[in-house]
């Protein structure tokens, strides 16, 4: 029985478990096919936690949630969209669903404005690693040094050539 308290809970691992109030934890709900109940029990209700149970130990009821997951996140833009008034057959969308992890962390084409504190910061942290390690200045300029500090913050753009 789940607890009336807190928030609606919405995820759809839940119809897999149950949270125990008395323990503070969630107790997996899978059968095995054979009418056994997993019986697992989660620390707490951290629906992460959760799913990472049901991806070691259940995957084919990880793949289900997964996919529910997918097709309520698909409603829910297909429902903004149709507020927004944007149509949502066009290429363009489908297409952004497709996109890997790489593409869309190196999309960001944004850089940190020279009068922002960040960039002052992480600066200061490039002088700071010249000075203490003694390397020339002219490091700055390298290519692969230049790289180097690009992946680790895209927006951080070194000054110089």
């Amino acid at each position: 029985m789940q607890s009336l308290t807190g928030r609606k809970r919405e995820s759809s691992v839940w119809q897999y478990f149950q949270y125990l109030d008395g323990k503070k934890k969630s107790k997996c709900l899978v059968n095995d096919g054979k009418e056994k109940l997993c019986g697992f029990e989660v620390a707490g209700k951290n629906t992460t936690n959760l799913k990472m149970h049901l991806h070691t130990h259940h995957a084919d009821v990880y793949a289900d949630v997964c996919d529910k997951e997918d097709d309520k996140k698909k409603t829910v833009k297909r429902k903004r969209e149709h507020e927004d008034g944007s149509d949502t057959s066009t290429a363009g969308s489908s297409q952004a669903c497709s996109q890997t992890l790489v593409e869309c962390v190196n999309r960001r084409t944004t850089t940190w404005s020279k009068d922002l504190q960040e960039y002052k910061y992480r600066l200061d942290g490039v002088i700071q690693m010249l000075i203490s390690s003694g390397r020339p200045v002219t490091m700055v300029d390298q290519a692969d040094y230049r790289e180097s500090m690009r992946r680790c913050d895209p927006k951080f753009v070194i000054p110089g050539i």
